[in-house]
């Protein structure tokens, strides 16, 4: 669970538009994010469908976000990954 100083960032690739190696990537990017950082770091990964799109009343505060059971198995494999490590949860 994120600290009081902490960032939490939600990664996704192939939303909203998919292309043939989206999962390589994310997991070369993933990899590359720990093992630079100049702070310890941890990332979780899931593959799935996911719902994306903007979030929100327009006129007023709107997030780009994705939603589904993917984003919350990757945020439970997150949980389990120590600093310095990447977890892929797979199906």
């Amino acid at each position: 669970m994120p600290g009081v100083d902490s960032t939490n960032l939600l990664l996704s690739a192939g939303a909203p538009r998919s292309l043939e190696y989206d999962e390589d990537q994310m997991l070369i990017v993933l990899r590359r994010l720990v093992d630079e950082c100049a702070v310890p770091v941890s990332a979780g990964a899931q593959r799935g469908r996911v719902f994306s799109g903007l979030l929100g009343v327009p006129g007023r505060r709107r997030n780009y976000t994705v939603m589904g059971d993917a984003v919350n198995v990757g945020a439970r494999a997150l949980g389990l990954a120590a600093p310095g490590e990447v977890v892929v949860w797979s199906k």
